[in-house]
């Protein structure tokens, strides 16, 4: 689903009364519902008193216009009643605000918490019925945080660290991380994408289930450590010299793992994905992985400069198809598969195939040979 990633900020400002802080030494200076709608235009620490329900339309519940903020919702709640603006608003010109403990929901039309600014850290916050959940801008950090029911969840600027967040229920994406981005113990379901990370980033026990897309995209030069991706369309899917290890892709409707060029794939699982378990195209390496009961082939290999080695290929369509020569393969594990374990064009450079737990003869297991093999790869592996 396209849904728009642009924010609108409908209608005109009402009249937003000026907060000014007591600062960091001082008392929290208490907001209570009939401040609102507010702008804070000076440094220091603020706490809501009650829940706000916001029933006109305003730019935002809490416009953000300086420096060095901390917003306590006190676990209270923000609401609006016409879903138009923000519940929290935060210009790029401004930084390090941070917002914790609350839920802020209802702003259908607009962001939960748009905190576009620079080293900004958010902490235990709910957001809900929103066209984007939370926008964080550069560096930011954001912890325990949830997302439900929006277009697009959670979306991050460069460098950001995410940890302990959840998203559902969204029309796109789930979270997407901007390059350079740190994503942990994240899990994102019933979203249209689950989690796109952009360049360079790094996803760590991260989790995405029933998304009806991919359940994780992540951009080149990416590293994706002990990840799993169960029940979406595609599992995961990586772009070139992207780092995979420990990661896991079972029961997707399509391919369990798709990687583009010089991937580096270790000690993963692709198993029970209706399509191929594992497809990779130029300069791959894949060794140390499991690729069981896929509908097609267990291992994919599209193109050449691949390296494909110690693997374990049962109950699949095929085991290892290879379309194309100039790859390396070795010491693969294939058995039980329906129509071939192993489907290999020629020239390619092979090493030992073990075929049902058992060694092939020596005239097809001799390394660093060129063997050519009878059976053409399919259409249906493609």
């Amino acid at each position: 689903m396209n849904a728009t990633l642009t924010v609108s900020l409908l209608l005109l400002l009402v009249g937003l009364p000026a907060v000014h802080g007591e600062g960091s030494n001082q008392t929290d200076t208490i907001i209570t519902a009939a401040d609102v709608p507010l702008e804070i235009d000076a440094p220091g620490s603020y706490r809501l008193a009650e829940n706000i329900v916001v029933s006109s339309n305003v730019e935002a519940a809490i416009l953000i216009s300086s420096d060095n903020v901390t917003l306590d919702l006190n676990h209270h709640v923000i609401r609006s009643t016409t879903g138009n603006g923000s519940g929290v608003l935060q210009n790029d010109d401004f930084r390090n605000l941070s917002v914790h403990h609350g839920r802020i929901e209802g702003w259908l039309h607009g962001v939960g918490i748009h905190a576009a600014g620079m080293s900004n850290s958010l902490q235990d916050v709910a957001v809900g019925h929103c066209r984007r959940g939370i926008v964080l801008g550069q560096s930011g950090n954001m912890n325990s945080c949830t997302v439900s029911n929006a277009s697009v969840g959670i979306s991050t600027g460069p460098d950001c660290v995410l940890r302990h967040c959840a998203v559902f229920n969204c029309n796109d994406i789930g979270i997407e991380i901007g390059t350079g981005g740190r994503i942990s113990i994240c899990s994102v379901f019933q979203c249209s994408r689950g989690i796109v990370a952009r360049e360079n980033a790094v996803l760590e026990m991260c989790s995405t289930f029933k998304n009806r897309r991919e359940g994780i995209l992540v951009g080149a030069g990416g590293v994706l450590r002990q990840c799993s991706s169960r029940e979406n369309m595609v599992g995961i899917s990586a772009g070139s010299s992207v780092i995979m290890v420990q990661a896991s892709a079972f029961e997707n409707s399509g391919d369990g793992i798709v990687a583009g060029d010089d991937c580096k794939i270790k000690g993963t699982s692709a198993a029970l994905n209706k399509g191929n378990g594992i497809v990779v195209n130029n300069g791959c390496t894949v060794t140390d992985t499991a690729a069981d009961g896929n509908g097609r082939a267990g291992i994919l290999v599209k193109h050449s400069g691949n390296q494909i080695t110690k693997t374990r290929l049962f109950d699949n369509g095929k085991g290892l198809v290879v379309l194309s020569g100039g790859n390396y393969i070795a010491g693969n594990m294939a058995g039980q598969n329906a129509n071939a374990n192993y489907d290999i064009a020629a020239d390619n450079i092979c090493g030992p195939f073990i075929k049902n737990g058992e060694t092939a003869p020596a005239s097809e297991n001799e390394p660093n040979v060129e063997v050519e093999t009878t059976a053409a790869a399919t259409g249906a592996t493609r």
